[in-house]
């Protein structure tokens, strides 16, 4: 009968370790960890349009400003275009024409030179980039 006992005590005993070795494994939530998410780069692209009309010709200028570039466009205007550029909606045409001829790759490299007969207040505005001459085709 001892020996029963005995084995029963055992056995009693056995169970009670595991139970308690898995209430101790088992799993528990964890704090989560804390991650600095990463930084999205600077994204600061500016495009802006300039008419000038105090220089030689009369000027339409884009200009890309970018921490890579910072591009000029530039389209001497017609008399007709002069006067198309008196309304906003004309400005606004006669801009997305611009527009349409960079997509189109209707444009050359312009010398310094070049822009700053016409305009030195725009050239200095333009000396880190490239200046280029828009053409109207």
């Amino acid at each position: 009968m001892k020996t029963i006992f005995f084995f029963d005590l055992i056995i009693c005993s056995v169970l009670l370790v595991c139970v308690l070795q898995s209430v101790n494994t088992a799993v528990t939530t964890r704090t989560p960890t804390t991650h600095k998410p990463t930084r999205e780069p600077d994204v600061n692209h500016g495009l802006y349009f300039h008419y000038n009309s105090r220089s030689i010709e009369h000027l339409l200028i884009i200009q890309f400003d970018s921490h890579y570039s910072k591009d000029c466009y530039v389209m001497p205007l017609s008399n007709d275009d002069v006067q198309t550029i008196q309304d906003r909606l004309g400005l606004h045409h006669l801009e997305e024409f611009m527009m349409q001829q960079l997509a189109k790759k209707q444009f050359i490299l312009w010398t310094h030179d070049d822009f700053e007969v016409r305009d030195a207040r725009w050239e200095h505005s333009c000396h880190q980039g490239n200046i280029y001459r828009v053409y109207r085709v």
